[in-house]
C-alpha cells in the first residue's frame, strides 16, 4: 500500500470514528430532549391535558439530529486527523479525543442557541442563566478531556453524553418551571445547583460500578467501543421514537359509575353552538353584504332570530361562564381581576398581577350539571383550548369534555418546548417554509370538531338517551387562517401577512401609535369572513347529520357567540378591550323543539338568558339566583335591561392607560349607556346610531342619569350579595401548558 493510499485510509478511518461518536452524542441529546418534552409531560400531565408533538415533526427531529451528528462528527474526525499529522499531539491522544470532542459540539450548539435567544429575541435573560451557567461549567471539563487522556478517564462521569444531555435539557423546564414553578427564588436557585450535582453523582456512581465490574472480571479498563455504544443506543432511540408516536391526548370523561342512574328518553335534546369571536353584523343572516352564513340563514327560516343579542362580556371565559350559569360576570367572578393601578404597578409592568383570571367557582350550578342530574348525557367538544380549558372549571357537569388542541406539523410547539431547546431552532427554521395553516393554527378546525360531534351523536342515538351537546367552533378567531378555498372566498388576502405582523399591529393600534391600514384591514376581514363561512359550512353539515339521525326536530338548537371582534374601530382591535357593539353584539338563533316557525325578536336578550330558556323549554324549574330570563315569552322582555362588562387583562393594562378601568354597558329600549370606573360615560341611541359614532351623553343627561342609576343599583346589589364569598382559588395557578395555550391565542405574554 503506497503512502497516498494509506493516508486516505487513515483520513477515512478518522472521519468514520468521528462520525460514529458524533451520531452517538447527538442521538443521546435527541433521546433526552424528547424524553423531557414529549414523554415526561405525558407521565406528569393528565391524559386529557396532554398535547402530543406531531409525528412528522418527531420524525424530522429524529432524522435531523443523527445527520447533524454525522456531519459534525465527520468534520471533527478530519480536524483531529489533521492535528495529529501536524504533530500537535500523538495519534493515541488523538484517538481518545473523539468522544469528548463530539460531546463538546452539543454543548457549543446549546450555548450558541442560548446566546442567540439572548441577543436577538425578547426572551428575558434571567430564566436562561441557570442553563448558561451549568453548560459553561461543562466546557473546562470537556477541554481537559480533549487535551489530556488521563483527565478524560477521571472526568468521564461529567463528559459522558448522557450526563451532559440530562444536565442541559433538564435543569430549566422540569426543575425550575414545572415542580418548582411557584416556589421562592431561593428554593429555585438551590434546586438549580442540586439537580446537576445529583446528575453528576449518579453518573459518577454508575461509572465506578462499571469500573469495579470490569476489574473483577479481569477486563481491561477501557471504554466500550463507539460502534458497540451506538448499537446499544439504536434500540433505545427507536423505543423513545415509537413511544412518542403512540402517546395521545384523550377527552376528559366522567367515570360512568358516577353518572346519574336516570334514563331520559323522551325529553328534547339540547345542542348549544358557540361561534367563538363571531360578531353579528358579519353574518349574512343579520344583513351582512358578504354571504358568510347561508346555512344559518336557512336555519333562521324555521327558528327564532334575536336581532339584539348582547354578550355579557368581551372575552371567552366570562361570557361562556354566563351562558352556563345564567349569571353576569360580576356575579360569577370568572373574569380578570382589576384593581386601580398604583405607581408601583405602572413601573413594574404589573408583574405581580395575575396572568389569567380565576376559574368558575364550584358553588355555581351550571347548565350541564343541572341537565346531568335530570338524566341527560352531557357532552362538549370545544375548539378553544385556552379559556375553555378544564382549569377554568367550565367542564363541570359534562360527562364528556373534549378540548384537545390540534396536532399539526409545526403547531403548538410553543407549548411543548422552551426556546433554548435546539428543537425550537429547527422549528423556527422550518416555519419559513411551512404554510400558515400548518404553522400558526392553535385550535381544531370545524371539521375536526364535527368529526367528534358526529360520533357522539351516533352514540347518543344508539343509547336512546336525551343529550346536551355543547359545541365551540373557533375558525373566525385569530390566527385568521381559514383553509382553502375559504381563505380566498372573499377578496383582500395578503400572502405576506403573518401573526407576528398582526401582534405588532395590535399593540401599536392599542397604544394609539398608529391606525390599521386599508390593506391590513382588508386582509384581516377577508380571512375573518372566510373563517365564518367555513364554520357555517360545517354547521350546515351538523344540521344535516342531526336530520339523518332523526334527531333534528325533537331538539332545542341554539346558535350564539361568546363575543365579537374589533378591526380598528375607535382604535380597538381584536377583543377584550371594550363593550362597544363590535365586541358585544352577537348572534342568537334558537330552533325550539318540534317547531319550524320563523320569528324575529327585537327586544334585547343576553347570554344569561340561555340557561333559563333551556330549562323552561324542557319543563324544569329555573334556579332562583339566575339573572337571565326565559325567552319563551317575548312579551316578558319588553322594557328590560341587559348588561355587558369588560375587565382589562394584564396585556391591555401594560399597553395604555386608557385600559386602566372596568367598563360596563347597560341597554334599555334603544339606548345604550357605557360607564367606566375611570369616570368616562357615553350614551348612544342604537336605533339611529348602531355603530356608536355620536356620544349624546351631554345632551341627554336625564337618560344617562337614569341608566347610570340602574347600573349602579344593580352593581351594588350584586357586590353586597357576593362580597362574603369570593371565587375559590384552591386551583392555585394555571399550569404552564394552560398559560402557553393562552399565550398562543394572544391572551397572555
Amino acid at each position: 500500500m503506497n503512502t497516498k493510499t494509506k493516508g486516505l485510509q487513515n483520513v477515512s478511518e478518522s472521519m468514520y470514528a468521528g462520525a460514529i461518536y458524533g451520531v452517538t452524542a447527538w442521538i443521546v441529546y435527541a433521546v433526552v430532549e424528547y424524553f423531557f418534552t414529549a414523554i415526561l409531560p405525558w407521565i406528569m400531565t393528565p391524559s386529557h391535558a396532554y398535547t402530543p408533538v406531531h409525528r412528522y415533526f418527531t420524525l424530522l427531529l429524529f432524522t435531523v439530529y443523527p445527520v447533524m451528528g454525522l456531519i459534525i462528527g465527520g468534520i471533527s474526525g478530519l480536524c483531529i486527523y489533521a492535528a495529529t499529522r501536524a504533530n500537535l499531539f500523538s495519534k493515541k491522544t488523538g484517538s481518545s479525543m473523539f468522544a469528548p470532542f463530539t460531546t463538546l459540539t452539543v454543548v457549543l450548539a446549546f450555548n450558541a442557541n442560548i446566546c442567540y435567544i439572548w441577543l436577538y429575541t425578547d426572551y428575558h435573560i434571567r430564566p436562561l442563566l441557570p442553563s448558561m451557567g451549568v453548560s459553561l461549567l461543562l466546557l473546562p471539563a470537556l477541554a481537559l478531556s480533549i487535551g489530556y487522556p488521563l483527565w478524560q478517564k477521571r472526568l468521564r462521569f461529567i463528559t459522558n453524553p448522557w450526563t451532559v444531555a440530562f444536565v442541559l435539557v433538564g435543569i430549566l423546564p422540569w426543575i425550575l418551571y414545572e415542580p418548582l414553578r411557584s416556589a421562592t427564588m431561593t428554593v429555585r436557585a438551590l434546586s438549580a445547583l442540586v439537580y446537576p450535582a445529583a446528575v453528576f453523582l449518579i453518573s459518577f456512581v454508575f461509572h465506578k460500578i462499571i469500573a469495579i465490574k470490569r476489574t473483577s472480571n479481569s477486563m481491561e479498563s477501557r471504554p466500550v467501543s463507539s460502534t458497540r455504544a451506538l448499537a446499544f443506543l439504536v434500540p433505545v432511540y427507536c423505543l423513545v421514537f415509537g413511544a412518542g408516536l403512540i402517546l395521545k391526548q384523550t377527552p376528559l370523561q366522567t367515570d360512568q359509575k358516577t353518572l346519574s342512574s336516570l334514563q331520559n328518553t323522551n325529553k328534547p335534546n339540547v345542542i348549544l353552538i358557540s361561534m367563538d369571536t363571531v360578531r353579528a353584523d358579519h353574518l349574512s343572516v343579520y344583513g351582512y353584504e358578504r354571504d358568510t352564513s347561508p346555512n344559518l340563514k336557512k336555519f333562521a327560516e324555521e327558528s327564532s332570530l334575536y336581532i339584539n343579542s348582547v354578550s355579557t362580556s368581551d372575552i371567552t371565559l366570562p361570557s361562556h361562564a354566563s351562558i352556563f350559569t345564567g349569571l353576569y360576570p360580576t356575579s360569577h367572578g370568572a373574569h380578570h381581576i382589576f384593581n386601580t393601578p398604583s405607581e408601583d404597578d405602572l413601573t413594574s409592568g404589573f408583574a405581580d398581577w395575575p396572568k389569567s383570571p380565576p376559574p368558575l367557582d364550584d358553588k355555581f350550578d351550571t347548565l350541564a350539571e343541572i341537565l346531568s342530574e335530570k338524566g341527560y348525557s352531557t357532552m362538549a367538544v370545544v375548539a378553544n383550548p385556552g379559556y375553555l380549558h378544564d382549569y377554568y372549571n367550565l367542564d363541570q357537569g359534562f360527562n364528556f369534555y373534549d378540548y384537545r388542541s390540534p396536532v399539526i406539523f409545526l403547531g403548538n410547539i410553543v407549548s411543548k418546548v422552551r426556546p433554548f431547546y435546539l428543537r425550537q431552532t429547527i422549528h423556527n427554521f422550518m416555519a419559513w417554509m411551512i404554510p400558515a395553516s400548518d404553522r400558526d393554527n392553535t385550535y381544531r378546525r370545524a371539521d375536526k370538531i364535527n368529526k367528534v360531534a358526529f360520533s357522539l351523536i351516533d352514540k347518543a342515538k344508539k343509547d336512546n338517551n336525551s343529550f346536551f351537546l355543547f359545541l365551540n367552533y373557533m375558525d373566525a378567531h385569530t390566527e385568521y387562517a381559514p383553509p382553502a378555498p375559504y381563505d380566498r372566498l372573499f377578496p383582500g388576502k395578503d400572502e405576506t401577512f403573518t401573526m407576528g405582523h398582526f401582534r405588532d399591529l395590535e399593540h401599536q393600534v392599542l397604544r394609539l401609535e398608529r391606525d390599521i391600514t386599508v390593506k391590513e384591514r382588508q386582509h384581516i376581514l377577508s380571512q375573518y369572513d372566510g373563517g365564518i363561512a367555513y364554520e357555517d359550512f360545517h354547521i350546515g353539515k351538523l344540521f344535516a347529520r342531526l336530520k339523518e339521525a332523526d334527531l333534528y326536530e325533537n331538539s332545542l338548537i341554539i346558535v350564539t357567540a361568546d363575543h365579537g371582534e374589533a378591526f380598528g374601530e375607535r382604535k380597538h382591535i381584536e377583543h377584550g378591550t371594550s363593550v362597544y357593539q363590535d365586541q358585544v353584539k352577537v348572534p342568537l338563533i334558537i330552533k325550539y323543539p318540534n317547531s319550524s316557525q320563523k320569528t324575529v325578536i327585537e327586544q334585547y336578550v343576553s347570554g344569561v338568558d340561555i340557561l333559563p330558556t333551556v330549562l323552561d323549554t324542557l319543563g324544569y324549574e329555573i334556579p332562583g339566583n339566575v339573572q337571565g330570563l326565559s325567552l319563551l315569552k317575548p312579551e316578558d322582555l319588553n322594557n328590560r335591561t341587559v348588561i355587558s362588562e369588560s375587565f382589562p387583562d394584564r396585556i391591555k393594562l401594560r399597553l395604555h392607560k386608557r385600559f386602566h378601568r372596568i367598563e360596563r354597558a347597560i341597554f334599555s329600549n334603544s339606548m345604550k349607556f357605557i360607564s367606566s370606573t375611570s369616570g368616562k360615560s357615553e350614551l348612544y341611541d342604537l336605533s339611529k346610531d348602531p355603530r356608536e359614532k355620536t356620544n349624546i351623553d351631554m345632551v341627554n343627561n336625564a337618560i344617562s342619569e337614569n341608566l347610570e342609576s340602574k347600573l349602579n343599583k344593580w352593581l351594588l346589589a350584586v357586590k353586597e350579595k357576593n362580597e362574603p364569598e369570593r371565587v375559590n382559588v384552591a386551583r392555585n395557578q394555571p399550569s404552564k401548558d394552560t398559560l402557553n395555550r393562552l399565550k398562543a391565542l394572544g391572551y397572555v405574554q
